[in-house]
């Protein structure tokens, strides 16, 4: 009779665990997140993230799907990095606070929340909920990618570094892991050091991690052109900055890649700029991009140092047209 009982006990606490257990997600809700975090800037993948939503709605009623992918989507593509809109940063938090409340278990909700507060400045809220996260799936890439920004923005660098490693070994697809070098090109990118020996050591590996990202996602437009910023500013590579900033504006025609093709092959002529010839190739680089150096001096606005060296060539530019036009 005891057995009996003994037995009854054990099959009743298994058949109340299985009630509270962890609810196997939709594949389809994975597949939505994956679209989202591996989109390039075109195609369909966000309607296509949104079908899946809806139909999620349909189909796991009150499991916090639906609101879950709207949050990836609304964090991720129409949040500002300064947490702007604020309408927009509070109806994400109210839908992924709903999800959880539906479904506490939902680590994916808690990224697109830790996302939001992190792009607002609310940094403690931000890590709490990324460490919910990872508490509640330690193997969710996207928990490590927001760690990761975590650490960056509160520059806190080699933890930085750390994470986004950890996040590259856990994406499935090379467009993220691409993604993952290409922040940490962006976490070293900002470190600025007196010593010139480790400055350079510095812009070394940041070049490097941009190449290693390249070279998953050889297609990625804003990739090229953001490799070919650096270098234009930092690395002083200005052959391989036009070749990058070509390399996107080939893959899309857009206005960033437009002018730092431009200030590449302007910034070529630094080397020429007391050469009677200067002039004559500044006017070449002109006729083949039709941008002059005063209008990438506005269009890049405040000082740094492109900038600075935009206005070496414009500087250098205008006295020869003043001392021409002074000549008898």
């Amino acid at each position: 009779m005891k057995i009996k009982n003994i037995f009854a006990f054990i099959l009743l606490c298994f058949c109340m665990s299985s009630v509270h257990a962890v609810e196997t997600q939709p594949k389809e809700f994975a597949e939505a997140v994956e679209i989202l975090h591996t989109y390039g800037g075109n195609g369909s993948q966000i309607q296509d993230a949104i079908d899946i939503a809806n139909k999620l709605a349909d189909s796991h009623p009150n499991k916090g799907y639906e609101q879950t992918i709207y949050a990836e989507i609304y964090s991720t593509f129409k949040l500002s990095q300064s947490g702007k809109p604020v309408e927009l940063r509070n109806y994400i938090i109210d839908i992924t606070s709903e999800a959880i409340k539906l479904n506490p278990k939902l680590a994916q909700a808690y990224v697109a929340r830790a996302r939001t507060y992190l792009r607002s400045h609310e940094l403690e809220k931000a890590r709490l909920d990324v460490d919910k996260a990872l508490e509640l799936d330690p193997t969710l890439s996207g928990a490590a990618f927001i760690k990761a920004d975590f650490y960056r923005k509160t520059h806190q660098i080699e933890d930085a570094v750390k994470w986004y490693k950890n996040f590259i070994e856990l994406a499935d697809s090379t467009k993220r892991k691409a993604n993952g070098y290409y922040w940490i090109a962006r976490t070293y990118q900002v470190i600025r050091y007196h010593d010139n020996k480790a400055n350079k050591h510095n812009i070394e590996r940041t070049s490097k991690y941009y190449r290693k990202s390249l070279e998953l996602s050889p297609n990625n437009p804003w990739g090229n052109v953001d490799y070919a910023i650096f270098l234009n500013g930092y690395g002083e590579d200005y052959i391989a900055a036009e070749q990058y900033a070509k390399k996107a504006l080939d893959l899309m025609n857009f206005k960033m890649a437009r002018y730092h093709l431009a200030i590449a092959r302007y910034l070529q002529l630094l080397k020429d700029i007391d050469k009677p010839n200067f002039a004559l190739k500044a006017e070449e680089v002109y006729k083949s991009t039709s941008l002059s150096p005063k209008e990438i001096i506005k269009f890049l606005g405040g000082k740094n140092s492109i900038s600075r060296k935009m206005n070496k060539i414009s500087e250098a530019l205008e006295a020869m047209n003043h001392s021409k036009a002074e000549a008898p």
